[in-house]
Order: C-alpha cells, then sequence, then structure tokens
C-alpha cells in the first residue's frame, strides 16, 4: 500500500513539472520582437525619428519612446512597415530610447540617441 502511494506521489510530481515547463516554453505571443530594423534617428535641434529601415512590419502598441527616462508619448499608426517614419520632438540636450515592451515587466531596447549627437 505504502508502494502505491508513493507511486502515485512520484507521478503527481512529474505531471506538475511538466505543466510548469510548458508554460513557460508556451509564454505569450505579447513578448515576440520581429525581425525589424528600428532606429532612432536626430532630424534637428528640435525633433528625432523612428525609422523602419527593413525587416517584417510592427504593431507599434508594445514600442515605447522614453526621453531622459521618462516615458514620452509618441503619435504613432498601429502598424509601421519598411520605409516608414515616427517624427517626435526630442531637444539637443536630451537622449531617447526605443523600447520594446516584452510584457511580464521586460523591456528591449531597439535604439538609442544620446544627448548632442547633432
Amino acid at each position: 500500500m505504502l508502494t502505491l502511494v508513493g507511486v502515485g506521489l512520484v507521478a503527481a510530481i512529474v505531471v506538475a513539472l511538466a505543466v510548469v515547463g510548458v508554460s513557460f516554453t508556451v509564454g505569450s505571443s505579447d513578448g515576440d520582437m520581429t525581425d525589424a530594423d528600428l532606429r532612432l534617428e536626430r532630424i534637428n535641434d528640435s525633433h528625432a525619428k523612428i525609422n523602419h529601415s527593413g525587416g517584417e512590419p510592427i504593431e507599434t502598441e508594445n514600442l515605447v519612446v522614453t526621453v531622459d527616462s521618462y516615458e514620452r508619448p509618441v503619435q504613432m499608426p498601429p502598424v509601421i512597415a519598411e520605409g516608414d517614419e515616427v517624427v517626435f520632438e526630442l531637444r539637443d540636450d536630451q537622449g531617447a530610447r526605443l523600447v520594446y515592451d516584452l510584457g511580464r515587466n521586460e523591456r528591449e531596447i531597439v535604439s538609442r540617441l544620446r544627448p548632442g549627437l547633432f
């Protein structure tokens, strides 16, 4: 009888570990960064742009622009594709980052501009 309980307990642990493993490998599709070449570029001493210079179109829902470490609301279309540009205000003395929000409190820096590089 004790052997049967031990086998049942081991089987339950194996199943639980398998479920946990599958949940980590499947994850959510929110964390998928497509193969897009996105770059921040300065236009002049008061503006910069996000330039999509190649690769797959990307939904902008998870793109975030930060200026001097603060999120900056930037008007973007729902999807940007190769050749598209999005212009936003950025003074010459400010730095900026284009960040892709992977979800689960994770972010990936896609491009950055340092202050005074115009």
